[in-house]
């Protein structure tokens, strides 16, 4: 992102949040930086069949950690918001350990899960790729502890705390690594690469869990812990099924390429989908500190400033995002070559990609809005839908269109996601989260 375009969005937001937000964002665009670099070299130390391996072994496990944190990833977020204003440290307490131990828990189900998914001969993987996900596998409740951690640092009041370790620090670690094993002349195979992945998750689930110990403990209680397991795991159903829809969205179509295509389409695809998330990062920023002022705004009641802080971020999110979809739509083909020999055959299907992350930003952080104000059910609904309606359309245009289907099927889903989720907000808040101006006398 340019300075002038960063300058503009950090003097959008409140004095209170700005910091934050810029370090957030900064964090961010490192961090991508950072996995941009790793990916580079990874593929063209692995080649493009055994970087679709790799790439099909990782979003197995981020799919399913998704699901392993159960919810409880942005369900901390406001339980804790809402103790430590309180100073309930007996709830916090219980919060804290309730949501790593099922986090733990549902971790340890998925590595046997995947396990055994990975080596039925129905599924048709070679003994290269069920290695790599069985290596995959045992990352996922680290990387479930990861996201519970996120959402508890956030709670403590860093938005940029809570990212640092699983989107600076791990991909540092995974470059540090692969850079290690190309020293020392290791075999470039995918289940070698997802080892040197696993190592970089772990050391960054013992840095967030050594921040939100730290940024929490003023907070918690020395005295046994209360307990709301019912109350918790209610609101954590709801979050969940967004937050699996975000995953399955950005899962399923490497998935599917890897099993209806072939691994090489996978890992192009996946080396066009990392470059297309660069243009969600001015997103990801504003979401990040929308969801706390969200959730302070909701429980005073206060529609007026709702509604005008959330066409703020929504105006915030989208123009930074079309200039630098710009950038990347001019500059992709050059940017997949660099991963080597076959990957620019996903320079079309890029632009379809960075095409519905444009949609996606107009209508701004209204995700995080419905959760905040406790509309998570109806929001669940609507995305149980899109990502039935996601696996379809990968189904169909894949073993039609190839590397273009699994793209359009993006496009579309996030078209339809968007388009259902403002519709809620206007229906469950009475207003529209669009890049609209705000309403006059009210401030966000």
């Amino acid at each position: 992102m340019s300075t002038p375009l960063a300058g503009r969005l950090m003097a959008g937001l409140r004095d209170a949040d700005r910091m934050d937000a810029a370090a957030a964002l900064a964090l961010r665009i490192t961090g991508a930086g950072l996995t941009l670099i790793t990916q580079l070299v990874a593929a063209r130390w692995l080649g493009l069949s055994e970087f679709g391996a790799f790439s099909n072994a990782w979003v197995w496990a981020t799919l399913a950690a998704a699901l392993a944190q159960a919810g409880f990833a942005s369900t901390t977020t406001r339980f804790a918001s809402s103790y430590r204003e309180e100073r309930d440290g007996r709830s916090l307490l219980g919060l804290v350990i309730f949501s790593q131990a099922v986090a733990l828990g549902l971790g340890l189900v998925a590595i046997l899960v995947i396990t055994i998914i990975a080596s039925l001969p129905a599924i048709g993987l070679g003994p290269a790729q069920v290695e790599a996900l069985t290596v995959g596998a045992l990352a996922v409740p680290f990387l479930a502890q990861i996201d519970i951690g996120k959402g508890l640092t956030r709670a403590a009041g860093s938005a940029a705390l809570a990212y640092l370790p699983g989107m600076l620090l791990r991909p540092a670690f995974f470059l540090v690594g692969i850079a290690a094993l190309i020293g020392i002349g290791a075999v470039p195979d995918a289940a070698t690469a997802m080892w040197a992945s696993l190592a970089a998750v772990i050391g960054a689930w013992i840095v967030q869990a050594l921040i939100a110990a730290r940024r929490l403990r003023p907070f918690l209680a020395t005295s046994a812990p209360c307990w709301s397991p019912g109350r918790w795991s209610r609101v954590s159903v709801g979050v969940l099924v967004s937050d699996a829809y975000l995953l399955v969205v950005a899962s399923v179509d490497v998935i599917l390429l890897n099993l209806l295509a072939s691994a090489e389409a996978g890992g192009a695809y996946f080396a066009a989908a990392k470059l297309a998330a660069l243009t969600s990062y001015v997103l990801f920023a504003v979401s990040a500190v929308a969801q706390g002022r969200f959730a302070a705004l909701a429980a005073q009641n206060s529609t007026g400033r709702l509604e005008a802080a959330s066409r703020r971020f929504c105006r915030l999110a989208l123009w930074p995002t079309f200039a630098a979809a710009a950038g990347l739509a001019i500059a992709g083909p050059a940017l997949l070559d660099l991963f080597g020999e076959g990957f620019r055959q996903a320079a079309g299907p890029l632009l379809v990609l960075v095409a519905a992350y444009v949609v996606q930003a107009a209508t701004g952080p209204v995700r995080v809005l419905l959760v905040m104000t406790g509309r998570q059910k109806p929001l669940a609904i609507l995305l149980t839908a899109c990502a039935v309606l996601c696996i379809i359309l990968n189904l169909v245009l894949i073993p039609v269109l190839d590397l273009w289907g699994a793209a359009w099927a993006f496009f579309i889903t996030t078209t339809v996601a968007s388009t259902g989720m403002a519709l809620l907000a206007r229906h469950a808040l009475g207003f529209w989260c669009l890049p609209l101006p705000a309403p006059s006398g009210e401030q966000g």
